[in-house]
């Protein structure tokens, strides 16, 4: 006769004897911002503050980065809480034992940004001082982040109702597979009329900032009302058998710029114009391989005042 039955493996004696509610949080974990939903979810290390942000619209627990292989239930398996309120955003981080709060008010907020690079994104948070803060995480997050952003975006915009702008003889065509299927999403996600102002197509033959030759990444440049949107690849020119897979979003509000100028490459001794839009001591800059006078124009149009660099 012989008696079968399950039984536990010697190697994971480590996660039997941890707590039900360490096991509970390392069977959670992944690569993924998760919502908190109450105190229980909040991590460990971050519960003592939980009460000053349970009025939070929103609050997220980011992970950190590591292999599942290599954590242990009752590691402190996440490094930041973000916490979304009314008026402002809290960035949650341990510190020397004790949790370290930084809070961000609309009005401080000049841009937003993010990144994807195939699994690896960021967020960035361009700040009226010069400063930004930036939150790098999993591709796999990207809806979630998107709805942090959408929110902040509303809050720095419904303040200031902006016309549509029409600017003379703009008419722009999209012939990028890529670049229709951004501006398809964008429409999906937002409510606000969307102009396309400037669009330049990938893999055009042109000279980079090491003055060798190159294949163009492409930009689209969109009027959204109350903010200008750009969609680009990162770098204006890729290597030859050197793909890009970046894919970055900066949103602009009109109300947040104080001015912008454009620099020509007979000016600065590039290949390229660059368009500089400046809020405070925050300068947000953009390549491009092609005159983006509908750009200009449409900032002219929303009061933003033009300067020679």
């Amino acid at each position: 006769m012989c008696a079968w039955g399950r039984q536990k493996p010697e190697q994971a004696d480590w996660y039997w004897q941890a707590s039900p509610e360490d096991r509970k949080e390392y069977d959670a974990f992944g690569p993924w911002i998760e919502k908190i939903r109450s105190a229980k979810d909040m991590p460990p290390r971050f519960r003592g503050v939980y009460g000053n942000h349970i009025d939070a619209n929103c609050l997220l627990k980011v992970p950190i980065q590591a292999e599942r292989v290599d954590v242990r239930p009752g590691m402190d398996l996440y490094r930041m809480v973000i916490a979304v309120h009314d008026e402002r955003i809290s960035f949650l981080e341990p510190a020397d034992g004790f949790v370290m709060t930084r809070s961000v008010p609309w009005d401080e907020i000049v841009a937003l940004r993010t990144t994807i690079n195939l699994m690896v994104a960021s967020f960035s948070i361009l700040l009226k001082g010069g400063q930004s803060i930036d939150v790098d995480f999993s591709a796999v997050s990207i809806d979630q982040v998107n709805k942090v952003i959408d929110y902040i975006r509303d809050r720095m915009t419904h303040v200031v109702e902006h016309p549509v702008v029409e600017i003379a003889g703009v008419s722009v065509t999209i012939t990028d597979h890529f670049y229709k299927s951004m501006l398809a999403q964008l429409r999906t996600r937002m409510r606000r009329p969307l102009m396309p102002l400037h669009f330049e197509p990938r893999d055009r033959l042109c000279r980079g900032d090491s003055h060798h030759y190159g294949l163009s990444t492409g930009v689209l440049a969109i009027d959204a009302r109350d903010e200008l949107i750009i969609i680009d690849r990162g770098e204006a020119v890729r290597r030859f058998l050197h793909p890009s897979y970046i894919t970055r979003l900066t949103f602009v509000p009109y109300a947040r710029l104080r001015s912008f100028s454009l620099v020509s490459p007979e000016q600065n001794g590039r290949h390229a114009y660059c368009l500089v839009l400046n809020g405070d001591r925050q300068s947000v800059e953009q390549t491009f391989l092609m005159a983006p006078d509908e750009v200009a124009a449409c900032l002219d149009a929303h009061g933003i005042a033009a300067f020679d660099p």
